[in-house]
């Protein structure tokens, strides 16, 4: 990414970038706890299918899929029963602008399992990439917000709770965040997705200090450039060379993330790129800690 968008450094975080799963973060080599739910808030397709594809992997033995294309969900469900039949899944037609359909889900949840371990929200839309706000159009604006920011608070109202109530429970909290809220020029400075994934990163970092103390961990987490239905859809051809990161990366890393977590809550409240090397990640936390890194603060 071209350093005078507005996210200098972001990407060259640790020395070695990955946009395929490697060995550190392979969920293969991770078994999660018995009992262990996830639900997959956005998993009819791309990064949200390959975060169900990786907890599977992982050895979860809980599946809540949500999205509001049901065709898809079920396709990610056959996936996952491909992986390991045993896999016990829910499916739930979701959308999380509505606070009665989220409402929902968090119902169906805990009907169905009784306990949550971790939520990953996946649900995100960005519109036509336009460069003027004079040229955009205020519905898709408006929808814009209430599905990347809007949303994330009612995953959290409602889902919350349960993984606090989780007995013996892992209590992750995860977004798949983006480095374009951090963008304000170049050619994907699209106003409406940017600042509502900036409002989304912010929010993340106030779940953080709401419910830290409750034993919740939350992490925020770019996926990379991924070559998406939603950026094909989207993406402007001179952006489009720059989409070379696997759909599947951004769920292993979110593993990593949750294997082990309370060793990692250090990273908690920050933005984090899953296509970070993990080891030269963990090698830099005496320095993120000291300097408070990883977070959207005002320069002085």
């Amino acid at each position: 990414m071209a350093i005078n968008w507005g996210g200098a450094g972001l990407s060259s975080f640790t020395e070695t970038s990955h946009d395929q799963i490697y060995p550190s973060i392979d969920p293969d080599s991770i078994t999660l706890p018995q009992h262990f739910v996830v639900c997959v808030v956005g998993a009819s397709r791309g990064i949200g299918a390959g975060v169900a594809h990786a907890y599977t992997k992982a050895s979860a033995t809980g599946l809540v899929l949500a999205s509001r294309r049901v065709s898809g969900l079920e396709e990610t469900a056959a996936d996952c029963r491909a992986i390991n039949p045993k896999v016990d899944i829910e499916i739930v037609e979701c959308d999380i602008t509505s606070a009665a359909s989220v409402a929902n889900l968090a119902e169906r949840t805990k009907a169905r399992f009784g306990r949550l371990d971790v939520v990953v929200v996946n649900s995100g839309l960005s519109g036509p990439v336009v460069l003027k706000l004079t040229d955009t159009d205020p519905a898709t604006f408006q929808q814009t917000i209430d599905v990347n920011y809007v949303g994330l608070f009612h995953c959290a109202k409602f889902l919350i709770p349960i993984l606090l109530d989780s007995e013996n429970g892992a209590k992750n909290f995860i977004t798949v965040s983006s480095f374009a809220s951090l963008i304000v020029r170049g050619p994907i400075a699209n106003a409406q997705y940017c600042v509502s994934k900036l409002a989304q990163l912010k929010l993340m970092e106030h779940i953080h200090e709401q419910y830290r103390d409750e034993g919740l961990l939350s992490w925020s987490v770019h996926p990379g450039a991924v070559d998406s239905e939603m950026a094909r859809e989207t993406c402007p051809e001179v952006f489009r060379p720059f989409l070379t990161d696997s759909p599947e990366l951004c769920g292993a890393f979110c593993t990593w993330l949750t294997n082990k977590g309370r060793e990692r809550d250090w990273l908690c409240g920050r933005l984090l790129s899953a296509k970070y090397d993990v080891e030269q990640l963990e090698a830099r936390k005496d320095e993120v800690l000291e300097r408070d890194l990883l977070k959207v603060t005002m320069n002085l």
